[in-house]
């Protein structure tokens, strides 16, 4: 049954077996101020656009028989999915190949792809396709990994971020905050207004004691990432500034933040001199 309209979360129960797709900002509008009901909806939601955490997952399956994740380019169409049925087993996949997609990981860890019904170039711009678009390969961007024969996204190429000659991965630390029992959303960023040993900071959406899941956050990643590669700065915030897919954007996170009053995670000591 095909819908020409998005339904309010009461009106999914008159569509048995539907699926619907959107994007995660639009389910979680979808289901905002419902009450959990006692058995989810049978119907199942496919998300598309952006990542998506496990706690993120686990919530919608209170509301929803089962949740598809996936990966795909409007260049390639989908390449990637699979369904999450049970909260607390999903491992951070965006799922399997499909059928008919070819891919490649290079040494660097970029994905190429190549599908039936991918296009070949982009229009009136050599340039742009030249750089995407190689011996019959579509170069996305994205670092990956597969494992157990699922697909890994972990982040993208021009994501890296490069503070004091340290290379970090933000995305790497964006997956670790989001699966913090109490946040919401997360994104890593470069706050270039601050002394480059303090520039690595981090925006959250929290659902819970700001106090307390700002030290439970610390201490997670200062156990996974050391002091080098944890953000030394946190905002608590009401949202993460997105593009019109849905996407984040890190650049806007600069803009968002100024004014407001960090929560310090660790400060920058400088060593000791010898007397």
């Amino acid at each position: 049954k095909v819908l020409l309209h998005v339904p309010k979360y009461d009106e999914i129960k008159n569509y048995p077996n539907l699926v619907l797709m959107g994007s995660l900002s639009q389910f979680e509008f979808m289901i905002k101020d419902v009450e959990v009901p006692e058995e989810p909806v049978n119907a199942s939601i496919n998300l598309n656009g952006s990542a998506v955490s496990a706690n993120q997952i686990d919530s919608f399956l209170k509301y929803f028989k089962s949740v598809w994740v996936e990966y795909g380019a409007t260049e390639t169409t989908k390449t990637a999915m699979k369904e999450i049925t049970e909260p607390g087993t999903y491992n951070g996949s965006v799922g399997y190949i499909l059928p008919g997609t070819e891919f490649r990981i290079t040494e660097d860890k970029e994905l190429l792809l190549k599908t039936p019904g991918m296009i070949n170039g982009y229009y009136m711009d050599l340039q742009l396709t030249d750089k995407h678009f190689k011996d019959g390969w579509f170069h996305t961007g994205d670092l990956a990994r597969i494992e157990n024969q699922e697909l890994f996204i972990e982040g993208r190429q021009t994501d890296s971020l490069n503070i004091g000659g340290v290379k970090i991965n933000p995305a790497a630390i964006d997956a670790v905050l989001k699966d913090i029992p109490g946040i919401k959303d997360a994104m890593t960023f470069q706050n270039t207004d601050f002394p480059t040993y303090n520039q690595l900071q981090a925006i959250i959406v929290a659902d819970g004691d700001t106090k307390q899941i700002g030290d439970q956050a610390a201490q997670i990643m200062l156990n996974k990432f050391g002091l080098t590669r944890m953000p030394r700065r946190v905002y608590f915030v009401d949202s993460i500034p997105v593009n019109e897919n849905g996407k984040p954007v890190r650049k806007q996170a600069v803009n968002q933040v100024k004014g407001l009053e960090p929560t310090v995670i660790a400060n920058y000591q400088p060593p000791k001199m010898k007397e």
